[in-house]
């Protein structure tokens, strides 16, 4: 079972790191992600509506000063490189994606 939700997240997240999803008034950055599957392989339930609102706005997860810190749960590893991608091209640099036992653990400065 957590190799399905392993695969279902990675590829959720190559998915909305190349194409971000978008909200329901159609811009990236306003209200709740739109319509994204939060059902996986075998009937697994997961809310991944916040992944979905960070990775079409990725400022939503910056504090006060300018740093973001994130833990993405059940991300393998191969996930890195596209999560490292997308921060750079939305503008944050210093970006590190850090292999933790469980996730990845983004962290990247404004």
């Amino acid at each position: 079972m957590i190799m399905l939700q392993r695969l279902w997240t990675f590829i959720l997240v190559t998915a909305w790191c190349l194409v971000p999803p978008f909200t329901k008034n159609g811009s990236p950055c306003a209200g709740t992600a739109a319509s994204v599957g939060s059902r996986g392989p075998g009937g697994v339930q997961r809310d991944l509506a916040p992944l979905a609102r960070f990775l079409s706005c990725p400022e939503s997860g910056v504090d006060h000063n300018g740093e973001l810190s994130l833990f993405i749960p059940h991300c393998p590893a191969l996930a890195g490189p596209l999560l490292l991608f997308r921060l750079k091209r939305t503008g944050f640099s210093l970006c590190r994606a850090l292999i933790r036992e469980g996730g990845i653990l983004l962290s990247a400065r404004r």
